[in-house]
């Protein structure tokens, strides 16, 4: 798999489930971030729609579900 391919597998499968490593930045999360951040392009060239997107999304890896991640209780 490629890194993107990888990503987007185990988030449909939820395989593997991880615990959080010791001392890790983000305590609390087993599963592969719900979200990339925005590249720094896309950014400074579609700001608008990159704002839009990102509305009321405080946590860029898993603070808000993409539209198509329909699972719930999920962290």
């Amino acid at each position: 798999f490629k890194s993107h391919e990888a990503w987007h597998e185990s988030r449909r499968t939820d395989v593997p489930l991880m615990p959080a490593a010791p001392g890790s930045a983000f305590p609390g999360h087993n599963r592969p971030p719900f979200r990339y951040p925005y590249a720094d392009d896309e950014k400074n060239l579609n700001s608008v729609n990159v704002e839009a997107a990102m509305n009321g999304v405080v946590d860029h890896f898993w603070g808000k579900q993409l539209w198509w991640d329909t699972r719930t209780g999920v962290n």
